[in-house]
């Protein structure tokens, strides 16, 4: 009898294993979510930033583990040859020192992005600062 109780409960955990892990790739595979982006800025850049996709004169993102990433220059441009992310993906970013150290970077907030003209436009710093900060004029021009 108590056989037939492990056995029933293994058999339980693999259906909802199976069912837990069909849903994960629905939502992958409808929704869009993509590998996390790790964006590397020069040690203390705080602003706006944007990084062009899919630009064949630009470099891949670099893989660093789990995630994809863009290194941005110190005037907040970034381009890369690789895919635009589409849909729901995890973003954040580190500060590279002159000599490589990495600390980690303020929040990251996401305000825009055009599949059209393959860009994401976002900003790194505090609430206060994004709130303080004027759009530079470069950031919608083409």
């Amino acid at each position: 009898m108590k056989r037939r109780w492990v056995g029933f409960l293994a058999w339980v955990g693999v259906v909802v294993v199976a069912i837990v892990g069909a849903v994960v790739v629905i939502a992958i595979a409808g929704v869009g979510i993509t590998r996390p982006t790790l964006y590397e800025l020069a040690d203390g850049y705080r602003g706006w930033f944007l990084i062009r996709y899919e630009d064949p004169a630009c470099p891949p993102p670099s893989g660093r583990g789990l995630y994809q990433a863009i290194q941005i220059a110190g005037d907040g441009r970034g381009c890369t040859s690789g895919a635009m992310p589409r849909g729901w993906h995890y973003q954040r970013a580190d500060y590279v020192g002159p000599s490589g150290v990495r600390a980690a970077a303020p929040s990251v907030w996401p305000l825009g992005h055009s599949d059209a003209r393959k860009v994401v436009i976002a900003f790194i710093g505090t609430e206060s600062e994004f709130r303080a900060s004027p759009q530079p004029s470069w950031l919608w021009a083409r």
